[in-house]
């Protein structure tokens, strides 16, 4: 079924905060375009804004005037909106539909049917879980790297099963590997309150020494996705266990010394190859994209 494009939704009594709540979340305070639909919620804020009584309006506005959100790095998602939108009808209509994509992962373009079920937003960017019929399984695709989509007349039946938490898994972020690991970090003073204010998994724990240390603890299905987050912080956190975590970040930080070491002073004007990131291993688990 579709609703028709021309149909007005009935006219809703907003209280002040939630009149502020909607125009902050919609356009007023998003200037970046690397949201779908980014541009038909800004008109949707500007008509909102419009319908507002006199001294509603001109609160709201006043307090928007001195609100400043500073989003966080986004995949670019310029020109992604009629992926999205068609995207979103097949998920309701349960349309096959047949995708040209660009798979980081195989590291070539792929055509494959997929079954979409799923919309999901992960750290930067918009994915979309489907069955696909090339790989005979359920993968995640980023919507960013579909280069053509063909929304077919054919239609299929959802499994009844799908759960997203099962299907991510206990991953550090969205790709399980296919096993889990106990992780044992210690964060130094310095980072261990911004740490630990974030949940950055669901069975995270902390505890705090008296050195104002903090010991984060988690269960963990792979190693790779982990690793790099490690690595953003450099000297301030210590991989207690596991030990193959050691050895990972070990290696990374040894290569990048014997880069450096070996190079010395850059020669700007030669221009280098980015280092390619090797993908983790894999063992059983869904494939991803990210």
């Amino acid at each position: 079924y579709r609703i028709d494009p021309q149909f007005f939704l009935p006219p809703v009594n907003l209280t002040l905060t939630e009149a502020l709540a909607m125009l902050g979340l919609t356009g007023r305070l998003r200037s970046s375009a690397n949201f779908p639909l980014q541009a038909e919620a800004a008109r949707a804020a500007v008509k909102l804004e419009s319908i507002l009584p006199e001294q509603i309006g001109r609160y709201v506005g006043s307090v928007l005037e001195k609100m400043t959100v500073q989003w966080t790095p986004v995949s670019r998602h310029a020109g992604g909106d009629q992926t999205f939108d068609e995207l979103a009808h097949a998920l309701v209509d349960k349309c096959i539909c047949r995708i040209t994509y660009q798979s980081f992962y195989e590291g070539r373009v792929i055509e494959t049917a997929i079954r979409p079920l799923r919309l999901v937003f992960v750290e930067r960017a918009w994915y979309v879980i489907a069955y696909s019929q090339q790989h005979s399984q359920v993968r995640t695709f980023k919507l960013l790297r579909i280069r053509d989509l063909t929304v077919t007349k054919r239609h299929f039946t959802e499994p009844k099963d799908l759960d997203l938490g099962t299907y991510f898994g206990d991953a550090w972020r969205m790709i399980p590997e296919g096993k889990l690991w106990p992780i044992h970090l210690r964060f130094e003073k310095l980072v261990a309150g911004n740490v630990a204010e974030v949940q950055w998994h669901h069975s995270q724990q902390v505890t705090w020494n008296r050195d104002g240390s903090m010991d984060f603890r988690a269960t963990v299905d792979g190693l790779g996705e982990i690793t790099w987050w490690l690595l953003g912080y450099g000297d301030q956190v210590t991989v207690i266990d596991p030990p193959e975590l050691r050895q990972r970040v070990t290696a990374v930080v040894e290569a990048v010394l014997a880069r450096y070491r070996s190079e010395g002073a850059p020669d700007r004007s030669k221009k280098r190859a980015a280092p390619k990131r090797s993908a983790p291993k894999r063992r059983g688990a869904r494939r991803a994209d990210p």
